[in-house]
């Protein structure tokens, strides 16, 4: 019945095997179009030939496996493969069976892809973040490309060179990074968390000594060569002194979770990277509370430290530190001896952490010198001090340096060295900013053996005003303003963010120096910041600045209408302005090319000048007319990417909106 054939059923499941079978065909045909995308290490790769070196720490071992990613689901079928190396590390932890693993996917990214991602930011140097930086307190010259929940991943200021960011490192995420880390890490979910750092010769030098501990895992992509482009760079350690860098190539990625020891120093040129976090909640919350939570409790003393930083109480950091301190683990050890001097659970208790802090340094903990030398100065041993930092000094602990280089520069319970303080103070300033300024000090002044070194000198106060010491940038700026290279001092008034220097960046502003759309959109963050918390001068700055730019946007207003006087069609004339009503209030971001009457051979022409404004529009630009820009490329913050968005050749407007979701 129905098909009108004596065995109806029969006949369309016979039909319907058929088609799945060459649906089959078909789909393993598009598969096999072409050969896989091969990137698996060649023999001379350096990664390679660090892995079989003879001298690799002991505390490492590691393999090689050849792999093959491919996308989850359907669409698998309509992707070649990538065939890939991974090396697999092991760090293996002392007094613990603990082993942080980690991988090695060398050459995962092809130098054409990292070279676009860096020439992107190379021509926005300004754009980059300038927070202060968790791990060693110093600013951490990163842009984000992505981050749940995270303001500055979403400002509209940058939004077009994220995109553009996206459009390179999605395909790498989807077809690349995605398959390896959900297959070695099921548990992981989304990438919550991505960005760009860099490292340059007058700003960051090192990431010191740190655990991803919010991380579940972690994704590091070299977009530099080891050995060509810079000296050091990525390191993985157990934290006694001995380190092993890992001689990363443009391309080359390392995949690992929060267990793993590890750093950034670079010790010569200039490196950038592209970090990645994914987590294994929906939400990208970082509060999971079973992370190592099984092996902590079976009495691994790695498992319980890392439990400890992670601990949502005072009281159960405490247990789980004490516990790996008692077992004997080094750096158990040391956070106890911090938590006895800070009174994490009761009132600071100096002996009780010096003695802890002598059992790490027994047990090879080089942090802890610095910690019982600062104990022996307290007391008044300066010469038992002073040994303590030398000791912590040679095994390359950057505070021990710095009180070693200290000591040698006052005459300390050491014969009076400058050439030695100079000597201390500079390996020291790779890692931190008071280092970094007093090397500049010290190669101001000439000494018994060197005259004075004004270059080195220059060098390292950049580098300390760089990275927030106020007293450097105090004196790095000085010299601008004299000279009235005022756009040069535009962004050392942000980077100071007093309202003395707020109050001279409005002044400029009235000025008509030229400014960023990245630096009015900061200066009017921070002046809301403090207007926000009743600073009645911050209110008056951040309405001289606003007045300053609606003024602006009126004098571009008569200009267009002078457009209509000159002929220009009224339909072509609207889509000189972009609306903003519907953007946030804080601040609606407006780049706009502004025509400017030129005389040319006896004739007016128009000649294209930039002008960025990160504001409502006026009331003048609002009647000229209003149009709306299709979201996400609109308009760059660099001259670099500046497009024209509109029919009419003379100007070009744009808002660059918010996204109204974070990373999936």
């Amino acid at each position: 019945m129905g098909s009108g054939h004596p065995n109806g059923c029969a006949h369309w499941a016979r039909w319907g095997r058929w088609w799945l079978g060459c649906a089959l065909i078909v789909l393993q045909g598009l598969q096999g179009c072409g050969d896989p995308h091969d990137v698996r290490m060649h023999e001379g790769h350096a990664v390679k030939l660090w892995r079989e070196e003879e001298h690799l720490p002991s505390f490492l071992e590691t393999h090689q496996e050849d792999l093959q990613l491919q996308r989850r689901g359907l669409l698998r079928w309509f992707q070649q493969p990538w065939l890939v190396s991974a090396v697999v590390g092991y760090v293996k932890w002392p007094l613990s069976k603990w082993r942080a693993k980690f991988s090695i996917l060398p050459s995962l990214l092809s130098p054409g892809e990292a070279d676009a991602m860096k020439a992107l930011l190379q021509a926005a140097p300004e754009d980059f973040d300038e927070d202060i930086d968790g791990v060693d307190k110093m600013v951490t010259y990163e842009f984000i490309i992505s981050s749940a929940g995270a303001q500055k991943a979403h400002d509209p200021i940058r939004e077009s060179l994220r995109q553009r960011l996206r459009d390179i490192t999605e395909p790498i995420l989807r077809d690349r990074i995605q398959p390896f880390v959900w297959a070695r890490y099921p548990k992981a979910g989304a990438v919550c968390h991505s960005m760009i750092r860099r490292y340059l010769e007058n700003e960051r030098r090192s990431h010191d000594t740190h655990w991803d501990i919010p991380s579940y895992v972690s994704v590091v992509v070299s977009l530099d060569s080891t050995n060509q482009d810079f000296e050091g760079g990525f390191f993985v350690t157990t934290g006694n002194g001995e380190k092993s860098f890992i001689p990363l190539q443009k391309g080359d990625t390392v995949v690992h979770q929060s267990d793993l020891l590890h750093g950034v120093h670079v010790v010569s040129g200039e490196r950038w990277s592209w970090a990645m976090w994914f987590q294994d909640s929906s939400d990208c919350s970082s509060a999971a509370e079973n992370w190592w939570q099984a092996e902590a409790e079976e009495g691994d003393p790695v498992a319980q430290t890392l439990r400890a930083m992670r601990a949502s109480t005072a009281m159960e950091s405490w247990t789980w530190l004490k516990s790996a301190a008692q077992s004997g683990f080094p750096r158990a050890q040391l956070y106890f001896g911090k938590a006895h001097e800070d009174g994490l659970i009761q009132k600071p208790q100096l002996e009780e952490a010096a003695e802890w802090f002598e059992k790490s340094r027994r047990n090879g903990e080089i942090d802890a010198c610095f910690y019982l030398g600062l104990w022996e100065q307290k007391r008044g041993n300066l010469s038992g001090a002073m040994r303590l930092f030398e000791e912590g000094a040679h095994f390359g602990d950057s505070k021990a340096m710095g009180q070693l280089a200290a000591g040698y520069r006052d005459g300390s319970d050491v014969p009076k060295d400058l050439d030695l303080a100079t000597q201390w103070f500079e390996r020291a300033a790779d890692f931190t900013v008071e280092a970094m300024y007093q090397s500049y000090l010290m190669y101001s002044q000439e000494t018994s053996q060197r005259p004075a070194n004004h270059s080195r000198a220059a060098l390292f106060l950049e580098r300390a005003a760089r990275m927030g010491h106020e007293e450097s940038m105090r004196k790095f700026v000085e010299p601008l303003a004299k000279a009235k290279r005022w756009e040069e001092v535009v962004p050392w008034l942000l980077r100071m963010e007093s309202k003395a220097s707020l109050s001279q960046f409005v002044k400029l502003r009235k000025a008509g120096i030229a400014m960023s759309a990245f630096s009015m959109f900061r200066a009017e963050q921070l002046l809301r910041e403090l207007s926000d918390q009743g600073y009645q001068d911050a209110q008056q700055l951040l309405f001289d600045l606003t007045q300053t730019k609606q003024s602006e946007l009126s004098d571009i207003a008569h200009d267009v209408q002078g457009l209509k006087w000159m002929g220009a069609k009224a339909t072509t004339v609207g889509a000189l302005y972009a609306s903003a009503a519907t953007l946030p209030q804080a601040a609606s971001p407006v780049q706009v090319q502004k025509p400017i009457p030129m005389p040319v051979a006896g004739a007016v022409q128009m000649s294209i000048q930039p002008v960025q404004i990160p504001t409502r529009l006026s009331q003048h630009g609002q009647r000229v007319g209003v149009t709306k820009v299709p979201m996400g490329r609109a308009m760059s913050t660099s001259a670099l990417h500046a497009q024209v968005v509109t029919r009419f050749p003379g100007a070009a407007a744009a808002p660059i909106p918010v996204p109204a979701c974070a990373w999936k």
